[in-house]
């Protein structure tokens, strides 16, 4: 028997009879995500949702710096809320630990799959509304362009040390680069970020030098006419870099060089 689309006086008892969604659907031609938004309606989330469980400012911190730096949000028309982060294919080290740190303070381990637009995108996935009513008390942004207009909400003296040493983890592991020579760089599309930034780094008493890259002679930009620019660069240098990165302690393997171990 085939069920109207819209004969759901048809369909609800099927719902409440615990038939499959599956099942539902490929007998009455309804989308499952459809069917599984009707079946919260009555039942509530069929999936356990998370558990905010962090211990410390410092992780809080880490987890927006690494949302901010990699991470975004989207809206299905099945009212999914999604909170994804997105990782170099090279990177498996750092998402097994950034997804070790999500269960640990979210009490859920994220979704985790490759990228459909290449083998070299790992995402890590929540669906929830809570957490990105979560991240909403932290992070702003304006219209579709996240990583033009991003920043931390209010003055960056509200937020604690710990907090902003946790920030600027984050945004080091998944923004940031060390070189080979003693230098980290810290970089972002957002003016506005740039500035928190800068005055994270001040109370820090780090030194750096902006660059800013407004990619007026970029060939790659040339050949695809995008609009890639600008990109506000901070260098640390020296001993600051030193510095920055003992006082950070970077998840991720690949910011960390030889010159920032400790000398035995």
């Amino acid at each position: 028997m085939k069920y109207s689309k819209h004969n759901w006086s048809s369909i609800y008892p099927l719902l409440y009879q615990g038939i499959s969604l599956n099942k539902i659907s490929s007998k009455s031609n309804i989308n499952k995500s459809t069917l599984y938004y009707h079946y919260r309606k009555i039942f509530g989330r069929r999936n356990r949702d998370i558990t905010f469980g962090f211990s410390s400012d410092e992780n809080i911190g880490e987890f927006i710096g690494v949302f901010v730096g990699d991470g975004c949000y989207s809206r299905s028309k099945y009212y999914h809320h999604n909170v994804s982060f997105f990782f170099s294919g090279d990177e498996t080290q750092y998402v097994d630990s950034f997804s070790d740190f999500l269960l640990k303070n979210l009490d859920k381990r994220p979704q985790r799959y490759i990228s459909p637009s290449g083998p070299n995108k790992i995402v890590l996935r929540y669906s929830s509304k809570r957490l990105i009513d979560f991240i909403w008390n932290y992070v702003s942004w304006g219209g579709d362009r996240k990583s033009r207009s991003v920043s931390l909400r209010g003055n960056v003296s509200s937020y604690s040390r710990e907090f902003r040493i946790g920030f600027i983890r984050g945004l080091l592991d998944t923004d940031g680069y060390a070189g080979k020579y003693r230098q980290v760089t810290l970089s972002t599309a957002s003016p506005y970020l740039n500035l928190q930034v800068k005055e994270i780094l001040d109370g820090f008493r780090i030194e750096y030098l902006q660059y800013i890259n407004t990619y007026a002679n970029s060939k790659k930009m040339k050949i695809t006419g995008g609009n890639w620019g600008p990109q506000y660069n901070l260098n640390i240098c020296g001993d600051y870099a030193v510095g920055l990165i003992h006082l950070l302690r970077p998840r991720n393997q690949k910011r960390i060089r030889a010159w920032a171990l400790p000398s035995k």
